[in-house]
């Protein structure tokens, strides 16, 4: 008897073993525009120019834009509700627009295009277009 239950005992535990061993799950949600997009803008009325859009892990974004090799660069900070990413930022000092300015397009993760409006301050309108890819 005493045999029996110490093989029972013993199976029991290399179960419990192997169970809570096993590879935990480190899936990374899909749905999140973070990367890094490169497209153009353009202005109301105005030609169209490079603009980029780098939206980092924890909500910063890095705007670039004019110049792909010396770009105007803007710091900020976006989010995702729904289906709609946002994102308000702040040129750096010499650039040639200065300011804040937010933007905003719809956002699907089965999509690599993101086609949006910018407006200055708050407002996500007025101010221009854009349409980057995701890299």
């Amino acid at each position: 008897m005493k045999k029996n239950l110490f093989y029972a005992l013993s199976c029991l535990t290399i179960t419990l073993f192997a169970i809570s061993c096993s590879k935990s799950d480190t899936t990374v949600a899909a749905n999140t525009p973070e990367g890094n997009w490169v497209g153009n803008r353009s202005g109301v009325g105005g030609p169209s120019h490079y603009f980029s859009i780098n939206f980092k892990s924890g909500g910063s974004v890095v705007i670039n834009e004019f110049n792909a090799t010396t770009p105007d660069v803007a710091n900020g900070n976006w989010s995702l509700v729904g289906d709609s990413v946002k994102a308000n930022f702040t040129y750096m000092p010499g650039a040639t627009y200065t300011g804040t300015y937010s933007l905003a397009a719809k956002y699907s993760a089965s999509v690599n295009t993101l086609d949006g409006t910018i407006g200055v301050g708050s407002s996500t309108i007025g101010a221009g277009m854009f349409s980057v890819t995701k890299q």
